[in-house]
């Protein structure tokens, strides 16, 4: 079963709401960690911050050269 699609901007507006559930989220990766590649970040304009951070490690790592890429998480 998949998880919930949310609006990022919802997610950074009201996070205890999402607090325990699974949710989905899609954006455009605007940053990642380029040393350990252990983040990646995506673009949510209108919000404050402008921007959501998603920790992967140690389960997963990011790739290089993803800047721009759309991304479903």
């Amino acid at each position: 079963m998949l998880a919930t699609l949310i609006n990022a901007a919802a997610i950074i507006a009201d996070p205890e709401t999402m607090s325990g559930q699974a949710v989905r989220f899609t954006g455009t990766i605007n940053g990642y960690c380029v040393h350990n590649r252990g983040w990646f970040s995506i673009a949510v304009p209108g919000a404050t911050p402008s921007y959501l951070r998603v920790v992967v490690r140690p389960n997963f790592t990011v790739p290089e050269g993803v800047l721009g890429a759309t991304v479903v998480a």
